[in-house]
């Protein structure tokens, strides 16, 4: 199952910001897409994993805990739409 994360611009760039190009978790945020509403950056969507979304969530509660929300709601709302399919 893919989920498709949505972070605001100001948090998703906090969020790279405190984290090391080194980390895995860094790839997969630098992979996410600028959403804009006109000229103006309004967030960032990534769509990965739900490995790689655990791996973001576990990131972002060490070192941003604002963006672990988006990413838990993401999560949730991914696996609401799975049982909704399946059920």
């Amino acid at each position: 199952m893919k989920i498709l994360i949505h972070i605001p611009m100001e948090d998703y760039d906090n969020f790279v910001q405190r984290c090391h190009s080194s980390r895995p978790e860094y790839e997969t945020l630098k992979n996410g897409v600028i959403k804009r509403e006109g000229k103006k950056r309004v967030a960032v969507e990534i769509l990965c994993t739900v490995e790689d979304a655990k791996m973001l969530l576990q990131l972002a509660r060490q070192i941003y805990p604002l963006a672990a929300h988006y990413v838990i709601e993401s999560i949730s709302l991914a696996q609401a739409q799975s049982i909704e399919r399946h059920g």
